[in-house]
């Protein structure tokens, strides 16, 4: 019987023990019970970065020479909804061989911001709009030589197909771009539509 109420009390302790060691509280750190468990969670959920990066970048050599940057930052303010800023420049040059005269030698340098907004809408399919200036200068290298600077603006309206990534996230984008204020006196913006790979992360 004895036996039997030293085993019980044995038990008992052990139990307490064991109980007291999951609940312990550290007064060093000013643990509390669950705090820790929700502490994790904010961290994984403020780690989840809304900014967004990425553009386009190209380069063509030859005869015809086109260099093009155009970085972008967007934030997401919504799963869906992503405005943000970008900053483009093109370096433009055409140099015929000698006795080759279809088109004038000419250099094109432009350069200015953007700003864009974009609205997911199912499975990786996007709306797109975006306000563009730049400021260009052109010169005609051969008689009779020419030149020309000023400045033109676009408002591009259309969509896209983003992927590897969804609302905002990361991937490849593919863009057709309608300039609503196309003119045919333009310089820069010299058709209506534009198609272009961007890169968002």
């Amino acid at each position: 019987m004895k036996k039997a109420l030293y085993l019980l009390i044995f038990m008992t302790a052990l139990s307490y023990q064991a109980q007291a060691q999951v609940t312990e509280i550290d007064p060093t750190e000013d643990n509390i019970p669950g705090k820790s468990e929700k502490q994790d969670r904010e961290k994984r959920s403020s780690g989840d970065s809304k900014w967004v990066f990425g553009g386009g970048l190209g380069a063509s050599f030859g005869q015809f020479t086109n260099a093009m940057l155009a970085p972008m930052v967007g934030y997401r303010v919504t799963p869906k909804f992503t405005p943000g800023i970008g900053f483009n420049y093109q370096y433009v040059r055409l140099k015929e061989p000698p006795g080759f005269n279809f088109f004038l030698d000419y250099t094109l340098n432009t350069i200015g911001p953007s700003a864009f907004m974009q609205y997911d809408l199912f499975y990786g399919v996007f709306l797109h709009s975006e306000f563009a200036t730049q400021w260009y200068n052109l010169e005609y290298t051969e008689s009779p030589f020419f030149t020309a600077s000023g400045n033109e603006q676009a408002l591009f309206l259309g969509g896209g197909y983003r992927f590897g990534g969804s609302g905002g996230g990361g991937g490849l984008q593919i863009i057709a771009l309608y300039n609503v204020l196309y003119k045919d006196s333009n310089f820069v913006y010299w058709r209506p539509w534009n198609i272009r790979f961007a890169l968002m992360f």
